[in-house]
């Protein structure tokens, strides 16, 4: 009798058993030199383990990891100057999830993540000057989860963002001195329900940013007609103008305005700019011949020294240089400084 009870009470338990999640051993996948190195992971229900992959120098990698409803797991995948490597990840319905995607002086790679419903999670993606490795990242039914995608200095690597139905998220898309790499970003669903940033910085013509909705960010463009004046960049009078009798003083004539503040005109030729300069520091103009103190005795500079220095020595040559006329004019006025003083 209490066989046969002992017996019922084991097969009511074991649908509970059965039913709770997997709980997967941690995996430390670390290879140095890798060649050829395969790693093919495909977890169902896996609960508060971790994964890291770490190739260093690694040659033709391929790299898969597959999830289905992960839940307080953790993926990290860096891989470190090498060449012909494959990542791609794959995630659907994952919760409280973190993953890490590092490369760092790859070339000839790609990297692809799609994840499908993801709530509360962090996916942090960054490539330190990749060559010929794409990036693609697919986001759908993302909630409260903060995703960061960038690149440094990437050359013929474009990135592709997709998200779909996002909510509540935070977004943060960066290159840094892209070549041949442009970035595309698209998001369906109200992109006002998200803390978006996408930016780049120094980009080349073959770096195009396609955004859309339209991009978040405002390229601000300094206005230099309002540079040290009473206006701001609305036209608004910020310093009021007093008169003295019937003249304002805001009537300068331009040849009475500071040097700096003078309009260069459009037809300016620079190659004429030695003599202008020479008469404003004084080609002919006489210096006062320093007398220098050294090791006891005095020394003179030479009426030829002075007439063929400007100033009488480098440094004050170059301080006489002006910048009003822009690094054309000033790199021609220290290397002519550099040629005629001692």
């Amino acid at each position: 009798m209490m066989v046969f009870q002992l017996a019922v009470f084991n097969l009511a338990m074991l649908p509970l058993v059965m039913s709770l999640p997997p709980n997967f051993e941690d995996m430390e996948l670390s290879v140095d030199q890798a060649v050829g190195e395969k790693v093919d992971i495909n977890q169902a229900d896996p609960q508060s383990n971790t994964i890291h992959i770490a190739h260093n120098n690694p040659k033709d990698s391929d790299i898969k990891v597959v999830q289905s409803n992960p839940f307080n797991t953790t993926v990290h995948i860096s891989l470190n100057v090498g060449t012909g490597a494959k990542v791609v990840v794959m995630m659907t319905n994952a919760r409280n999830l973190q993953l890490h995607i590092s490369f760092n002086g790859m070339s000839n790679s790609e990297c692809e993540v799609e994840i499908i419903r993801v709530f509360n999670s962090s996916v942090h993606l960054s490539f330190q000057n990749p060559r010929y490795t794409p990036v693609k990242v697919t986001m759908d039914e993302a909630q409260l989860c903060s995703l960061h995608v960038s690149q440094n200095i990437p050359q013929n690597s474009p990135m592709e963002i997709l998200m779909s139905e996002a909510q509540n998220n935070q977004i943060h898309l960066t290159q840094a001195v892209p070549m041949f790499s442009p970035l595309t970003w698209t998001l369906s669903g109200d992109p006002d329900s998200n803390q978006i940033q996408v930016s780049q910085n120094a980009a080349d013509d073959n770096s195009p940013l396609d955004c859309t909705p339209e991009c978040p960010q405002e390229e601000y463009v300094y206005d230099y007609q309002y540079a040290d004046s009473g206006q701001d960049a609305t036209g608004i009078e910020t310093n009021q103008i007093e008169e003295v009798g019937d003249i304002s003083t805001n009537q300068i004539e331009e040849d009475e305005l500071p040097r700096s503040q003078q309009t260069v005109p459009e037809n300016y030729d620079y190659t004429d700019y030695q003599q202008e300069w020479e008469n404003s520091v004084g080609e002919n103009q006489e210096f006062e011949v320093e007398e220098k103190q050294s090791g006891g005795f005095v020394q003179e500079q030479s009426d030829e020294q002075v007439q063929l220095c400007p100033g009488g020595d480098l440094e004050a040559c170059v301080d006489v240089c002006p910048g009003e006329f822009g690094a054309k004019v000033f790199g021609f006025c220290v290397g002519s400084c550099g040629q005629r003083c001692p």
